[in-house]
């Protein structure tokens, strides 16, 4: 019996570890020996990134204030654009509203280089006009093929080659071929996409398009 006793101490402890485990991410293990007993520490990908004290989109505390001070600004100008009033009863609403917005964005750790990208501003605008030249580019090619003959559309899947550094980077390339029409993006990799499309035709024009070398990333 007592040494029985000693056996389920280990168990109950794990049993007690593994509520704490739903939250904290550590998920306890023992195995038969009473005096074996380990943990492990599982950190899943989302919910870890923002509390991990160093990685390519955490910043240092200087440069998150700094990203706090450019969110409130484009926040405030939002909120003015959309709003239009100049009372000052609304003015503080305003300012109420952006301050608690940028707080909670603090406390949830979402203030950084990929939720908001501020240092890929000037890139992203020129790459934005040229990715919508593109989009009306590709609509009249699609209609074009769908008022055709129905050999004009052939389905293909290839993979495109991504030479971007950063999850960023890779994300807006990913999306940027979604958003044109006639390809969509279906499983990306460190450094290649797979695509659909619906005519070889367009493998083609995408590689050749530059968009690969074209997308804003930042090196890490």
């Amino acid at each position: 019996m007592k040494s029985a006793g000693r056996d389920s101490l280990p168990m109950r402890a794990a049993a007690a570890g593994s509520h704490r485990g739903d939250s904290h991410g550590i998920l306890p293990a023992c195995n038969r020996s009473p005096t074996a007993f380990r943990a492990v520490i599982i950190i899943k990908r989302g919910g870890a990134r923002g509390r991990q004290q160093s990685g390519p989109y955490l910043s240092p505390r200087g440069d998150a204030v700094k990203k706090s001070v450019t969110l409130t600004i484009a926040l405030a100008l939002l909120w003015f654009l959309l709003s239009g009033h100049t009372e000052p009863l609304i003015l503080a609403f305003g300012a109420l509203s952006v301050a608690f917005v940028v707080w909670l964005s603090r406390r949830m750790s979402v203030v950084d280089g990929e939720s908001y990208p501020f240092d890929l501003l000037p890139r992203l605008l020129v790459y934005w006009a040229w990715l919508l030249k593109e989009v009306v580019k590709s609509n009249v090619d699609v209609a074009r093929r769908v008022l055709s003959s129905r050999d004009a559309v052939r389905p293909v899947e290839f993979d495109a080659p991504a030479r971007q550094q950063s999850e960023l980077g890779l994300a807006i390339y990913a999306n940027s071929i979604t958003l044109t029409p006639g390809t969509v993006s279906l499983r990306l990799s460190s450094d290649r996409i797979r695509v659909h499309a619906l005519h070889p035709d367009l493998v083609k024009g995408l590689l050749d398009s530059g968009m690969n070398e074209r997308v804003p990333d930042r090196t890490p």
